[in-house]
């Protein structure tokens, strides 16, 4: 069950957790910053072959990965519940 709020979107009584692949490019880390500032969790994943991870806020949690990689420990550890490629 899901509850649309002026922040976002309630899951289960708590704001999404949303997976922004990608999030460490420019536009990546704009979206990351407006999810972040719209009241939602961020994981981010991102290879850094054009990002930086000092573009990645601190508040959301990173991977250094690439989407060709293996990312069940992405899954195991945090409960997604929408994707945003950038």
């Amino acid at each position: 069950m899901f509850l649309i709020t002026k922040l976002g979107v309630l899951i289960r009584g708590k704001m999404a957790t949303i997976l922004v692949t990608g999030g460490a490019g420019f536009i990546g880390s704009v979206a990351v910053k407006t999810l972040l500032s719209n009241g939602y969790s961020v994981v981010v994943v991102d290879n850094l072959s054009k990002g930086k991870k000092d573009l990645v806020d601190s508040k959301a949690k990173f991977y250094e990965l690439d989407l060709v990689d293996d990312l069940s420990k992405v899954f195991e550890e945090n409960k997604i519940d929408a994707e945003r490629p950038v």
